[in-house]
């Protein structure tokens, strides 16, 4: 895929995502129309879908910013973490539809580890420029946002199914 065909398929899905968190938040909206009876609480929804949006930004930046490295500076254990996350959301997902807790968060730490150590090393070994030591710092803050996000959305999912 070309450069230009990468930049129509990251705008289509940031566009794809913000199409679902705005229809998330109509739902929302249409529900809180409802007698209050047929919903109950609505204060563990309403901090769901704030974090939701978030992860959404918080991802949305980061994909931008690793789009934006060479390929030579590809980091390693980034897709694993990358299936890591879409495990746990495909579980949450799940827990959700069928009531049930979600499994325990698997340990996003130790893939997270490897990664900050191999930012170390490119900054260390391949990057001479302060933009460019910055950017990986930003890279680095940004995948510790989204694993705090994770863990968040993860025990409000796990808390509110066993109210």
């Amino acid at each position: 895929m070309d450069i230009f065909g990468l930049q129509y398929s990251i705008w289509e899905a940031r566009r794809q995502a913000e199409l679902e968190n705005t229809n998330t938040a109509a739902s929302f909206q249409k529900l809180l129309s409802e007698p209050k009876r047929y919903y109950g609480s609505i204060e563990s929804s309403m901090a769901l879908i704030t974090y939701l949006e978030r992860f959404f930004e918080i991802n949305t930046a980061l994909f931008t910013k690793l789009h934006d490295f060479d390929k030579q500076y590809q980091l390693p254990n980034l897709d694993k973490f990358a299936l890591l996350i879409k495990d746990i959301f495909s579980d949450l997902a799940d827990a959700i539809e069928n009531r049930r807790q979600p499994q325990p968060l698997p340990p996003l730490g130790r893939t997270l580890d490897n990664i900050h150590i191999n930012l170390e090393q490119l900054v260390e070994r391949n990057i001479p420029t302060h933009n460019s030591v910055l950017d990986y710092a930003f890279v680095s803050m940004l995948l510790d946002r989204t694993v705090n996000q994770v863990a968040v959305i993860h025990s409000k999912i796990g808390a509110t199914d066993s109210n």
